[in-house]
């Protein structure tokens, strides 16, 4: 960005790793203090009690739908440490510290300045980010695995001329898919990106070839995996899935009702990030995100443009043919969250340099939302120490 940034480089940093510190003390607090199991984790959970691995490739118990590799790494950590909260939420854990460390990076590598700062900030404080890096279902590897997806992709986009991050997309895509399926919406978006970049720039042979072993590496590691795992779990729940999500299908009969739809799935929980929630609670985050798109455009960076939008647009699609949810809860959306908090940072941060412009540059409007982001995750950590389970309900049954 050509404008001047209101604090040092030096001050960046430091601030940056402020804003991570308290990301990672949420998320260690939330973990530590060791919530009772709610229904949607134990009904999970049941399946490592008496399965083995290829157990876990039959239909699961309470219909439940899990990527198989995250199946496998539970099974795996509940037979080296004993059947336990612990046990059970150290993979989410695990992803969600190392999400900390890939966002930094991927931020870094997109963002600078003040929309850095504040890119960081929403995805360090974010509750959903906070609470499902402490619970024993797959949501903390979907937001680990968008990540890393998009950080090869955003380092090829650099460096065009090093097909090697294709190459280590296509190799990783078997891993990828096998820990977090909605991690396909990133990874087809990815190969939309790279294929609209390689036309734009009329790439060699070589370069073709990289972004086909990495498309054909995602259509088989989801087919591979949908044939060994995912169609005998859909078998036993899809109608009830669907009949689950049917709100969160569009309605595309009805133009009006499509309208309102958009609206409710945007602006609502699929959005919460670093608050929100249903009933237009995400507006604000809805509003820094389409200033965002809109700035990426003005400044022509279509790539990034097509990188952010296209999982939206192919979550949409599956959606249309009611495959999966578009909007709905934030944790089926969690694979998103990335790119809504790089999406927020940055239109947060048009208007905190307005703000800055007034002020003859003035570091106060940048300081004020940092500090605004670490006390909504402070105040995350006192809730969770004041109120150490999800309801009482969770509460009372583990006594």
């Amino acid at each position: 960005l050509s404008r001047p940034e209101p604090l040092s480089p030096e001050r960046v940093r430091q601030l940056v790793w402020l804003l991570l510190a308290i990301g990672v003390a949420a998320r260690l607090v939330r973990y530590l203090l060791k919530f009772p199991l709610w229904c949607d984790e134990a009904y999970l959970s049941v399946n490592f009690l008496d399965r083995g691995y290829l157990g876990l490739t039959q239909p699961l118990e309470y219909r439940q739908l899990c990527p198989l590799g995250f199946l496998w790494v539970q099974l795996t950590l509940v037979k080296l440490l004993g059947f336990s909260e612990y046990s059970l939420r150290l993979v989410s854990l695990l992803c969600g510290l190392a999400s900390l460390a890939v966002f930094r990076h991927l931020a870094g590598r997109l963002l600078q300045g003040t929309a850095m700062i504040l890119a960081v900030g929403v995805f360090a404080v974010s509750y959903p980010c906070i609470r499902y890096s402490a619970e024993a279902k797959p949501y903390g590897a979907d937001v680990l695995v968008s990540l890393i997806l998009l950080t090869l992709a955003v380092e090829w986009l650099r460096a065009p001329h090093q097909r090697g991050w294709l190459w280590a997309m296509a190799g990783l895509m078997p891993l990828a898919i096998g820990l977090s399926y909605p991690a396909v919406f990133v990874a087809g978006g990815i190969s939309v990106t790279v294929a609209f970049q390689l036309a734009r720039s009329r790439s060699g042979l070589r370069a073709w070839i990289a972004w086909a072993a990495c498309s054909l590496m995602l259509v088989a590691s989801f087919g591979g995996y949908f044939l060994l795992s995912t169609a005998h779990q859909s078998a036993s729940c899809l109608e009830l899935a669907r009949r689950w999500w049917q709100n969160d299908f569009p309605p595309l009969g009805s133009p009006g009702k499509l309208l309102a739809w958009l609206w409710s799935a945007h602006a609502g929980d699929m959005l919460s990030h670093p608050f929100g929630g249903r009933n237009s609670g995400s507006t604000l985050t809805l509003l820094c995100c389409l200033a965002a798109v809109v700035a990426l455009v003005r400044q022509r960076r279509f790539a990034v443009f097509l990188l952010c939008l296209m999982p939206f647009a192919l979550n949409f699609a599956a959606a249309a043919v009611e495959r999966y949810p578009y909007g709905g809860h934030v944790r089926i959306a969690m694979f998103l969250a990335p790119i809504v908090c790089l999406l927020a940072g940055l239109g947060m941060s048009l208007l905190v340099d307005r703000l800055a412009a007034r002020r003859s540059g003035s570091a106060a409007p940048l300081i004020a939302v940092s500090a605004a982001l670490a006390i909504l995750a402070c105040g995350s950590i006192v809730r969770d120490l004041g109120h150490p389970y999800r309801s009482d309900s969770d509460q009372q049954i583990r006594d």
